[in-house]
């Protein structure tokens, strides 16, 4: 098993660091949550220069509200994990259609590779955007 090490990315509010007057950076535990969720909302094409990155989990919000869908979401996210955040062991991802049936809640559950014991949590509700 791989040994974990400490982890930065540019933080996404690209705001300055007055001492250094570098860009903000955000680490470890932050750094790989912003990245997972980054990972999760981008849509293959949207990154320059990087058109494969990204989750076709958009287009799942526009089919009907059901456990079809519910498993197509559920196995997009661990697609999309797996293949671009290597930096984390995906322990579970739960999707559950809310009580009004507008949308998804979802749970990501992972561990830093190398760091087992160490575990994270991220929240999201997916619901699409038509009116």
């Amino acid at each position: 098993m791989p040994v974990s090490r400490s982890f930065k990315d540019i933080s996404t509010t690209f705001d300055k660091n007055f001492v250094t007057d570098d860009l903000m950076v955000t680490k470890d535990f932050t750094a790989i949550k912003n990245s997972v969720k980054n990972l999760i909302m981008t849509t293959p094409s949207e990154r320059f220069f990087e058109p494969l990155i990204g989750s076709r989990l958009s287009d799942q919000l526009f089919e009907p509200v059901d456990n079809i869908t519910v498993n197509n979401i559920r196995q997009e996210i661990r697609d999309t994990i797996n293949k671009f955040e290597p930096r984390v062991v995906l322990n579970e991802v739960i999707v559950s259609i809310t009580d009004d049936e507008v949308g998804y809640d979802v749970v990501i559950d992972y561990s830093i590779n190398g760091l087992p014991e160490k575990t994270d949590t991220i929240e999201l509700f997916l619901e699409s955007t038509r009116a």
